[in-house]
């Protein structure tokens, strides 16, 4: 879309009104005014409108994805070097730009993610079984392990969510570790359990079954006692058999853990931060989960299922295919992923998951500022 040649606004930018969820058409009234034109450093004659509802002026370029940036069209690049285990600092040495620029636009490119995948979401039909487990790493320092809980198709290995816990520190420590550990760990004002974040997954399971035409739903997990204590409470409405399978077993295909075992082992080298020993990892649990969902996009809609596969019925196919999306729907959506700008609030299968990364919501151990979200995103 050329935003600067914009005759008609889709829709009111303003969540609160009633015109932002229409979508304009050539032949309905027209539920705005023209306010004339402005300009500014890097481009002239941007149309400006006025909602006749609510009130809100906004221009053409609200509409666009890299609005209110100076530095434009950066965001394929950037994408293509994250999911590439590039770090923050090494994208800024190759793009002449400052680490924070780099940070805003992982940002916007997991809020334009998380919308994306919330709306692909609602046409998806449940009708696989699904594979839940935890990917562990940590943030800020390793006192701090975290949980990235994940929830997978079994045979699409088609990623529907991830969720985040904190754990406290396990294993063998000297007595200066342990003193350490607990000085650090009486500074933590609240800690996300491993409880909470599956419950969440629960509710995400119970809300996607109403799509399924299956008499009989299946979640495979490992034997973890948080998982066991959590499902033998909570009500699904429909029926849905747990199978718990040992976390020791082979990693092959034919270990019905193989999904998320798959994901934990693209995670780790596809992203930086995950990348064992390293100095790269994560400082802040939101930057943290964004990073997580802007892989999770190129996941599930760009990569291919099987490269290396004697059948050559998925060798071109997606995951998202594979789960039962169609190609054209994918494809449709993508051309405009990094210049059109996605509403979350006009988006179907909104879940607590994407609210929480949208709003960065995510509590960051040892850091007790609030994380502030900019207005064009709030």
């Amino acid at each position: 879309m050329e935003f600067q040649t914009m005759k008609k606004p889709p829709f009111c930018p303003n969540r609160g009104c009633p015109n932002h969820q229409i979508n304009t058409d050539y032949n309905s009234k027209p539920w705005y005014y023209n306010c004339g034109y402005y300009s500014n450093k890097s481009k002239h004659g941007i149309k400006r409108f006025r909602c006749k509802t609510c009130n809100k002026r906004f221009s053409s370029q609200t509409f666009s994805f890299d609005y209110a940036l100076k530095k434009k069209g950066l965001f394929r690049q950037i994408f293509l070097k994250l999911k590439a285990c590039s770090g923050i600092r090494d994208m800024a040495r190759d793009l002449k730009m400052a680490p924070s620029s780099i940070s805003l636009r992982i940002t916007r490119l997991a809020r334009q993610s998380t919308a994306f995948h919330a709306e692909m979401k609602s046409h998806i039909r449940l009708d696989e079984d699904l594979v839940a487990d935890g990917f562990e790493s940590f943030v800020v320092s390793q006192y701090f392990p975290n949980n990235f809980n994940i929830l997978v198709g079994k045979e699409s290995q088609f990623l529907y969510t991830i969720d985040y816990s904190q754990l406290r520190r396990k294993g063998r420590m000297t007595e200066k570790q342990k003193k350490r550990n607990r000085i650090l760990q009486a500074q933590v004002l609240y800690r996300r359990s491993v409880t909470v974040s599956f419950k969440d997954l629960c509710h995400f399971i119970s809300y996607r079954m109403w799509s399924s035409r299956r008499q009989v739903n299946i979640l495979y997990t490992d034997k973890k006692n948080e998982y066991i204590q959590v499902l033998k409470v909570f009500v699904f409405p429909e029926t849905l058999k747990h199978i718990a399978v040992s976390s020791r077993l082979i990693r092959t295909v034919d270990n019905e853990l193989f999904a998320v075992n798959y994901m934990d082992r693209q995670f780790r080298m596809c992203l930086a931060e995950h990348v064992r020993e390293t100095v790269r990892f994560a400082r802040n649990v939101n930057n943290s989960m964004e990073r997580m969902a802007v892989y999770g996009l190129y996941h599930n809609y760009m990569k291919p299922y099987r490269i290396n596969r004697a059948d050559d019925s998925f060798r071109d196919r997606t995951h998202a295919e594979v789960a039962g999306l169609s190609r054209e729907l994918v494809q449709k959506k993508l051309r405009t992923f990094f210049t059109k700008r996605l509403f979350l609030s006009r988006c179907g299968g909104i879940d607590s998951q994407d609210i929480m990364l949208w709003n960065r919501c995510y509590a960051t151990p040892l850091n007790h500022t609030y994380q502030e979200v900019p207005a064009y995103a709030a």
